[in-house]
């Protein structure tokens, strides 16, 4: 192959563990050199860097969301759901609210148009009260050939125990749920795009909840922008933006691999992207700080309407797309300068999440030309890329109104480009501190030149007001630092965290036929096996995060094939459910190790169960995991005519190798500024654990107030009582007293109240 200007390619052999062995295969690698940056390309060879990356993971939308899922659309004695046609509505929307005549050079993007609505569940949609004495409301809302639809509630103040969700025609593509937890003081929640043309708003209602509390639907973004027709995207707008665009993922360098996780992708007023940075203070408080542009987020209304989301991004270089899911909705703006200076400073309404990975990035905020630079961004609010500058910057002049004088100008970008949607993009130095935000320019795929960022130098305090400056906020002690590098919060926990397996190291993944006529023991076969699991020990009490998958075959028929990955907990087989996440086959890769995050992290005590469920349509998709090559009877189960056994016992004797699961479990969650990410009080898991003669109760939230936990027989007869004060999250109710049986176990916090029935058989 010949190299190109500026771009070495090189042969590289790389070896494949397959059944049959190894095997080395030549691929070429290509590599851009600029100065301290390696930028990788496209592979003739699809070669993932999936595992190195995913080690430092990158995989709850308030707009954090938490557990639940959506009632069934159709069950039985179901209701009708009023829909409510928008189609002949006037596309205006709240341009009152944002900028009027904006300069083509400014990089904010408009996707949708917004109609101002006032619907509520008091005159509009259908309820009904399903057998669990749960009461169900929900409202479609129907605009022909929109490509996205997402809801701004002008009033949200949820009572506790009362969830939201927001779904598609199918239930595919699901916003929820959202609780009380999501209530924010100004009363405003803005929700993610929902692909589709036609959206439902549902709410749940528990039985012991008089007044559901507000929910006011003010806004409706209509989604008008031509999207990907790929129905495996998680994301309507991966993959749009322009074909010179670098992924982040791209590039080796630490510092960048840090920054990273500090950019954000922003959509406010439901209809408009930009780009946005949380950044450190000079106390390293964590803080929820955002940097952005004055002409994104430019009033306290505007910025409440926000939605940011972290770590959109594809996982690997060139990759599918990535997670929308981490995202915080509402913020209060803090400082800016009505068009002076192209800056505003935001506080998010809630922390994030230590499993959104936030990072607070650094600044610098002299005066002093960069060496090189370079900027990352949410193009056309794809997932993240870089753009990068290897020569100093300039002083430029944007005009339009801005104070003279006060951007950096990028003349030339060497690598990439920025586009629609990067305005308030960070502009990096050659230390990885930002010195500059993003306001515009002529830089294109076609042409990158002439980009201007507003100069961290002057937002800092040319002017004296609080709310005019970045001085007062990035520096509440002022401290007078130049100079501020960047803080993880959760550095030490990342470090941590480690993978268990039952694959012995040095071990050479096979694949097992065993006796079927088709297919494999780990996967599709002749024997019809849906469901796989395999077993682990761990000492007391872990929190697990997702697990990773050693993939040996991967086809599937359609680009909605997927399969289930499942946690259980249990002894002697997978007992009870702890997670689960539903996985397109599309997006895994064969011959590799493919992490899957789940949604929230589960916890996980002394022995529990990794595996997944697979699905055997017409025409067969084809799916089966690596197993060890060596024997550990007892770890690796199957659910085999309507129980689970052990693969030793079904293949009497002959199989017992354990399937390539590694789960990625933590010792702890605690971080130095303790940001609870559990669910809401409504929300109380009741976990027998027969082994150890408890019964594990989780709360979810630090109890202010007396729990009782009352037991009672089947006939209705109280056979225990007993409260708690003054306890954890986590109370271990002793059952050493109670027979075999069947239970019913009521849990009372506040006004809360969980029922289960549980089974004791020892």
């Amino acid at each position: 192959m010949e190299s190109s200007v500026g771009k070495i390619c090189r042969p590289v052999y790389v070896t494949v563990i397959k059944s049959s062995g190894k095997t080395d295969i030549k691929i070429y690698l290509c590599l851009h050199r600029i100065r301290n940056y390696m930028i990788i390309d496209k592979l003739m060879y699809r070669f993932s860097f999936t595992f190195l990356l995913l080690l430092f993971i990158t995989c709850l939308n308030a707009q954090i969301q938490y557990h639940g899922k959506p009632h069934k659309l159709i069950y039985p004695g179901y209701r009708d759901i009023p829909v409510i046609d928008l189609t002949s509505k006037n596309l205006s929307g709240l341009e009152e609210q944002g900028i009027e005549g904006k300069p083509s050079r400014l990089k904010s993007d408009e996707f949708a148009h917004v109609i101002e609505t006032d619907y509520d569940y008091r005159s509009n949609g259908v309820w009904d009260t399903l057998g669990n004495g749960i009461k169900l409301w929900r409202l479609g809302i129907y605009y022909k050939g929109a490509r996205s639809i997402n809801i701004i509630f002008s009033e949200y103040k949820l009572a506790g125990g009362v969830k939201v969700f927001i779904y598609d025609s199918i239930q595919q593509h699901v916003v929820g749920a959202l609780t009380s937890r999501n209530n924010k003081p100004g009363g405003m929640l803005a929700t993610t795009p929902v692909p589709g043309d036609n959206v439902y708003i549902e709410m749940q209602v528990p039985s012991f909840v008089d007044n559901p509390g507000y929910l006011n639907i003010g806004c409706i973004g209509i989604g008008i922008k031509e999207i990907t027709q790929d129905s495996r995207l998680k994301d309507e707008w991966y993959g749009t933006s322009g074909f010179c665009n670098i992924d982040i993922n791209c590039v080796e360098n630490a510092q960048i691999q840090k920054n990273k996780y500090s950019v954000v992708r922003i959509i406010y007023l439901g209809k408009e992207r930009c780009t946005g940075t949380l950044v450190n203070n000079s106390s390293s408080n964590g803080r929820p700080l955002v940097l952005t542009a004055q002409h994104c987020l430019s009033t306290d209304y505007v910025a409440g309407t926000a939605i940011f989301y972290f770590g959109y991004e594809s996982p690997y270089c060139d990759g599918p797309d990535g997670n929308t899911l981490k995202s915080v909705s509402g913020s209060s703006l803090l400082a800016t300068t009505d068009g002076k200076l192209d800056f505003s400073l935001v506080e998010l309404s809630a922390e994030p999440p230590f499993n959104y990975r936030p990072y607070y990035a650094g600044w610098h905020n002299s005066n002093v030309r960069p060496e090189n630079s370079y900027s990352i961004h949410h193009p056309i609010g794809d997932v993240k890329k870089i753009a990068i500058d290897e020569n100093q910057a300039t002083t430029g002049d944007y005009g339009e109104g801005y104070d003279q004088y006060t951007h950096w100008l990028i003349s030339d970008w060497e690598a990439g480009t920025t586009e629609k949607g990067s305005s308030g993009a960070p502009l990096f130095n050659q230390n990885g501190r930002i010195i500059g935000t993003l306001t515009g320019g002529d830089a294109n795929c076609e042409l990158s030149v002439n980009d201007y960022y507003q100069k961290i130098y002057n937002s800092w305090d040319d002017y004296p007001e609080n709310n005019r400056q970045l001085k007062f906020w990035l520096d509440p002690s002022n401290t007078g630092a130049v100079d501020i590098e960047g803080y993880d919060p959760y550095e030490s926990l990342w470090q941590s965290g480690d993978t268990i397996s039952n694959i012995n190291p040095g071990e050479l993944p096979v694949l097992i036929k065993g006796e079927t006529d088709w297919g494999y023991l780990s996967g599709h076969s002749s024997d019809s096996i849906e469901l796989f699991a395999e077993k682990f020990k761990i000492t007391g009490e872990k929190y697990l995060f997702g697990v990773f998958l050693n993939v040996a075959k991967l086809q599937y028929s359609d680009a909605n094939s997927r399969i289930r990955v499942t946690v259980w907990n249990g002894t002697d087989e997978p007992y009870q459910i702890v997670a689960e996440k539903e996985v397109l086959m599309v997006d895994l890769v064969a011959d590799e190790l493919n992490f899957v995050e789940f949604d929230s992290v589960a916890g996980i005590y002394n022995s529990f169960y990794a595996g997944y469920r697979i699905r055997y349509d017409s025409p067969y998709d084809t799916f089966a995991l690596y197993m060890s090559d060596s024997k550990a009877t007892g770890t690796s189960f199957i659910y085999a005519d309507n129980q689970w056994t052990s693969l030793y016992a079904y293949t009497l004797g002959s199989v017992s190798e354990s399937f390539d699961i590694r789960p990625l479990i933590f010792d702890s969650i605690e971080a130095p500024n303790k940001y609870d990410t559990t669910l809401s009080a409504g929300d109380i898991k009741i976990i027998p654990v027969v082994s150890e003669n408890i019964i594990r109760i989780e709360l979810y939230e630090w109890p202010e107030e007396e729990v009782i936990v009352n037991i009672y027989s089947l006939s209705g007869q109280l056979v225990d009582v007993k409260s708690y004060k003054y306890i954890d999250k986590i109370i271990r109710h002793d059952i050493r007293n109670l027979k075999n049986g069947i239970y019913l176990v009521q849990v009372l916090y506040k006004r809360f109240v969980n029922v289960e029935k549980v089974p004791l058989i020892r």
